[in-house]
């Protein structure tokens, strides 16, 4: 599991020199701008709605004019913002995921290309599909992260167990947000999506790693959110190719 955990971490670093690369330069434009217009999107939403959603939820459970003692009604309110918080930038993420799809599935190809030589015929019916394989992954996924970090929220009104629920959300969104970058790997070998959660769960640590690289480089202002999912994708491929040619060396 660690020996996974690391190398997925060190597909990451190993990303970055793809970025100077002239053949890869070139096809990043459109998703720097995409990503680009999506954030400025958010920014705007979150400013303009999100203080008064989260003062809504307040006064719909009866937390306005201090109905509960004071200490009460902040722990209530930070959870409702941490928790709007963390579908926000959840649903945004996979958003931008679901519309990159198609140059990051491209840029996969290229990173592929490079380490190997394989070369992946184009084909425009299969793009379309790779579209709609890449929105139905990401849904279901998307579903699943909301309901589990909804659930591990609740955690959070129990004493000292609370405070390990942030790290057990974070622990699911990056697997989650993993399985969304490394999928067009499998894509590309046309595996089927019950085929490439199969091998998503026997290779969580892999995946996770992924995913929380992503998360972590997400963080960063302005150039985080620009190059995390290129990053990502680039050390999701390369991850994917080695832990590939491991089970094909020594299969189990």
């Amino acid at each position: 599991m660690f020996s996974q955990f690391f190398l997925a971490l060190g597909s990451f670093g190993q990303a970055f020199p793809f970025l100077s690369k002239s053949g890869f330069r070139k096809y990043l434009l459109i998703p720097i701008l995409l990503n680009l217009t999506l954030l400025s999107l958010a920014i705007w939403a979150s400013v303009k709605y999100g203080g008064t959603f989260t003062d809504y939820l307040m006064g719909l459970i009866g937390l306005e004019g201090g109905s509960l003692a004071k200490y009460t009604s902040w722990i209530i309110s930070f959870i409702i913002r941490f928790g709007i918080l963390m579908i926000y930038f959840s649903l945004f993420r996979y958003i931008l995921l679901i519309l990159l799809s198609p140059f990051l599935a491209f840029l996969s190809e290229k990173v592929e290309n490079h380490e190997n030589g394989k070369e992946f015929p184009f084909s425009l019916r299969q793009m379309g599909n790779d579209i709609i394989r890449a929105i139905i992954i990401n849904g279901q996924n998307l579903g699943i992260e909301i309901l589990l970090t909804l659930a591990l929220s609740f955690f959070a009104f129990i004493p000292v167990i609370g405070l390990l629920s942030p790290f057990a959300i974070l622990g699911v969104q990056s697997y989650f947000f993993g399985f969304a970058i490394m999928d067009y790997s499998p894509e590309r070998y046309r595996w089927s999506r019950k085929e490439t959660s199969a091998w998503m769960k026997k290779n969580y640590a892999t995946v996770t790693a992924i995913g929380l690289a992503f998360h972590l480089c997400f963080l960063i202002p302005v150039l985080g959110w620009v190059v995390a999912p290129i990053l990502a994708t680039i050390a999701g491929t390369l991850s994917f190719l080695r832990v590939k040619k491991k089970e094909e060396s020594f299969p189990v």
